[in-house]
């Protein structure tokens, strides 16, 4: 990333991608600074916006993860993938309520012909419920349909809560990922 930066400084894309290997690698106060700095060149980018939410949560500033997952819902017209990220962030922020209103409603959309929301966005949701059983059970269903996101599960600081279960282990060896 920071290669890709030194050929084009100017591209908000690289900008939000580095922000978000910060996130991943779990940097989260140089993540926060490269997210901004993309957002200020590209504001109405959902995905940068949606990673300075992850980036913020980690943090412990949940009311400003609501506020950039919201922007994403926003900006994206609803897509179900940023709705997910924001019932997530509704759940640890201990809005059950609407947690469980936006994993319900993902539930349904994944079960039509033409599903619009990837399952591990679901497993997110009911993670930051502390309902490992739901959250195990959709990470599975992911692993079925071959859900592209699903090595992300691997990194993701989100799921960490998961980590220590012998079947979250078990799916990432499944995976094949060490």
């Amino acid at each position: 990333m920071q290669r890709a930066l030194e050929l084009d400084p100017g591209s908000h894309l690289m900008n939000g991608l580095l922000g978000m290997a910060l996130y991943e690698a779990r940097k989260y106060g140089e993540a926060i600074q490269q997210l901004r700095k993309a957002i200020e060149m590209e504001p109405r980018f959902a995905w940068s916006h949606a990673w300075l939410g992850f980036a913020y949560e980690q943090e412990g500033m949940r009311q400003q993860a609501v506020q950039e997952f919201q922007e994403a819902v926003d900006l994206s017209g609803g897509s179900p993938t940023f709705t997910a990220f924001l019932g997530y962030a509704y759940g640890l922020l201990g809005d059950r309520r609407q947690a469980r209103q936006i994993a319900e409603k993902l539930v349904i959309l994944s079960h039509s012909k033409k599903p619009s929301v990837s399952l591990i966005w679901i497993a997110l949701v009911y993670t930051s419920l502390n309902d490992k059983e739901r959250a195990l059970y959709w990470l599975e269903k992911a692993y079925v349909a071959h859900d592209v996101f699903l090595p992300w599960a691997k990194v993701d600081p989100s799921l960490d809560s998961l980590r220590s279960d012998p079947r979250f282990q078990n799916l990432i060896h499944q995976i094949g990922l060490p």
